[in-house]
């Protein structure tokens, strides 16, 4: 039926966690799979908790801390009759969350302290199966806090998973680490300019550097409009590749 809407959750960590603060992702889609723009508030069965709107794409987070013995849901501006439940949460585990820019990644977990065997005791970063690092989390705190130096990674997927103290996985992560060395500086040289008609025009590419391999050049017309919304270009094609085909 026209109208149908689709929403995804994707907790932070991979599981939602009571009593504890949690980012939760969202991504809305209608019967098409095609991303769609909702605004619209979370509720639990007695009252309304906060309003939330989609970033891009269809694509949201809200932050929240579930009570224990409570399911949570969305109501949607439009479609005032259906009820988008969250995953059910759990007493037991990590809520992890993650920020990453060029100089480093933070991570923060939350966690509850009453049961040893979820408690974080350290955590492992992979990109392309490798581990990269390997840090001692401190025990016995309901919130740990740390960073990690990636200014001379290569970008791709991090992969990033906390253990208990048996070896057990209570919680993991992706992030896509983006230090743009795959853009080379470059300087346009314009040799030969003319607007006539079927003018001759003559540019040169020169690199700061010696650099070996196969290049394309895209010539567009400034006043085109490309879509904004969904902007396509050889950058955004090469991270496509790196995220899915692990290249660096």
């Amino acid at each position: 039926a026209a109208g149908i809407i689709r929403v995804e959750f994707f907790p932070e960590g991979g599981t939602l966690v009571n009593e504890v603060a949690n980012a939760v992702a969202f991504k809305a889609t209608n019967e098409n799979g095609l991303p769609v723009t909702i605004y619209g508030s979370l509720y639990n069965d007695k009252q309304q908790l906060l309003s939330f709107h989609s970033y891009h794409n269809g694509m949201g987070m809200i932050e929240f801390t579930p009570a224990i013995n409570e399911k949570y849901y969305f109501l949607l501006e439009g479609h005032p009759l259906t009820k988008y439940y969250l995953p059910d949460a759990t007493d037991k585990g990590i809520a992890l969350a993650v920020v990453t820019n060029q100089r480093e990644l933070q991570f923060e977990i939350h966690q509850s302290i009453k049961d040893p065997a979820f408690q974080a005791a350290y955590i492992i970063g992979q990109m392309q199966h490798r581990v990269i690092f390997r840090q001692e989390l401190t025990p016995g705190k309901q919130t740990i806090n740390g960073f990690v130096n990636t200014k001379n990674l290569n970008s791709g997927i991090i992969q990033l998973t906390v253990f208990n103290s048996d070896g057990i996985p209570l919680g993991e992560r992706l992030c896509f680490i983006d230090n743009k060395e795959y853009v080379p500086p470059a300087e346009l040289v314009t040799d030969t300019i003319s607007f006539a008609a079927k003018g001759k025009n003559h540019f040169s590419l020169l690199m700061k550097d010696t650099i070996v391999g196969n290049f394309s050049v895209s010539i567009t017309d400034p006043a085109y409009d490309i879509l904004p919304d969904r902007d396509n270009n050889i950058f955004s094609s090469l991270n496509f590749d790196i995220k899915n085909n692990g290249l660096s």
